[in-house]
Parts: structure tokens; sequence; C-alpha cells
């Protein structure tokens, strides 16, 4: 009689734990960043940084759309390392409000008329536009899928005098160079997440790392990015009705109270 009265006395307390805890709501995050130009590289006599230029960057929930441009940049000493540029663009948005239901976040920068020098005449990159278009995340719980590619336009490259030349849209992680030091990606990008509960996309359309590229007297370490976003998105489900699982929870104890007795 013990057991049958415990049996009986459990779906009540199921129904008052149960009940006042149904919901439907979503919770989704977003952020994205971009930028179009940085560098920060040490030689032997200099050392140049550049922050991150223009820089846009978003966090949600809230949607939200920024845009960060310039019309022209330079810096940098001709003969070390230098870069002049026409306009440049950095980009962010999110339709995430943390309801449910599909939402993108996402990021793109550009930058056009530009040119890159390391030893005057050692590197040298120029564009009419090298840019990160179309990145972002989309979707919502159990399906997050990403987009995104870098684009170049009258792009060249050259290093100890000998050119290489860019495809428009590269392939993801195409090696441009990687020699002496100096590993230089077009199109650089990764892509982390489940894609259920969350995802992940960076682009950088051009990277430049060196770890003691010499010449002449100099050697040089560091990193130049041109036209860098990415965008991150997460996504938990809406509930299972509680409810409805107390229901079921009934239905059983139903099952063991009728055994029991």
């Amino acid at each position: 009689m013990r057991a049958k009265g415990l049996a009986g006395s459990i779906p009540l307390a199921l129904i008052l734990v149960v009940a006042p805890s149904v919901c439907r709501a979503t919770d989704i995050s977003g952020q994205s960043s971009s930028f179009a130009f940085s560098a920060a590289l040490t030689g032997s006599d200099f050392r140049w940084v550049v922050d991150p230029t223009p820089w846009s960057t978003g966090s949600a929930p809230s949607p939200y759309s920024f845009s960060n441009d310039l019309s022209a940049f330079a810096s940098g000493t001709a003969g070390q390392a230098s870069v002049t540029t026409g306009a440049l663009d950095a980009t962010v948005a999110s339709t995430v409000d943390g309801t449910a239901g599909i939402k993108s976040t996402s990021a793109s920068s550009y930058a056009d008329g530009l040119t890159f020098e390391l030893g005057g005449n050692v590197v040298v990159f120029s564009a009419n536009v090298v840019a990160t278009n179309a990145l972002s995340v989309q979707g919502d719980y159990g399906s997050l899928n990403v987009n995104g590619y870098a684009d170049f336009s009258g792009a060249s490259l050259s290093v100890f005098g000998t050119p290489y030349y860019f495809e428009t849209v590269p392939s993801p992680n195409t090696v441009m160079y990687d020699a002496n030091g100096l590993v230089i990606v077009a199109n650089l990008q990764g892509v982390s997440g489940d894609g259920v509960t969350g995802r992940k996309i960076y682009i950088t359309a051009l990277d430049m790392k060196f770890t003691n590229f010499a010449y002449g007297n100099e050697v040089v370490n560091g990193e130049v990015m041109f036209s860098g976003a990415e965008a991150t998105m997460s996504a938990a489900p809406e509930p299972e009705s509680l409810l409805a699982l107390g229901l079921l929870a009934l239905g059983g104890l139903a099952g063991v109270r009728r055994r029991i007795g």
C-alpha cells in the first residue's frame, strides 16, 4: 500500500513542477567583425604597426548594421614597408533578435586602388579591388550554414621580382608563395562549429606571414592582412513542451501503478 500511495503522489508533483515551465522561446546570439587592412611587422631597423583599419564590429541579440569607411589611406615608409589605398570599407550586420526563426549574421570588407611594398621591390602587391564578400552565418537551430568568398580585381604580386597571378575568386586557402620564411595565402579561411548549435566562418582575402624573412640586411617578422571578416552565430532549440513530457511520465507511472496495484 505504501508503494501504491507513492506512485499515486508522483504525477501530481510532476504536474505542479512541469506546468509552469512550458515555454517556446529560442535564444540565438550573433557576432561579426571586419576590417580592410592591418599590419604588424618588425624588421632589423624598423617596426610598422597598423591596427585593423577601418574596423567594424557588432554583437546580438538586438539586430545591428554598422559600416566604417575611409576615402583613402596611407601608412609606412617607402623602402621599408608601406601601403597606399583608395577607398576602404568594413561592414557588419545581424538580424538576430533573440526570437525563433531563421536569422543571419554577416560581414564584408574591401579596399580599392591598393599598393603594398616591402623593401622597395622585394614584396609588392597591388589590386584594383581586394574584398571579402557575402560572408555570413544563416539559419536556425539544427541548420546553421556559412557562406563567403574573397575576390580580386586587377591584382598582382611579385616576390624577389617573380610575378604571381591571382584568380578573380581563388579557391579557399590558395598558397601563392611559401619560401624563405614568407607564406602568402589568398582566400585564407576557416569554418568551425557543428552547424547545429553554433557556426563560425572567417576569411582574410590575402594573408602574408613573415618568419625571419631575410633580404639585404633586413630580417622581417610579423603579418600583413588585407580585407578580413568573420561571423559567428549560436542557437538553442525551442524547448520541448515539458507539459507533454510530464503527460508521458504520467502515462508511464499509471502503468507502474497498475502493476503495483
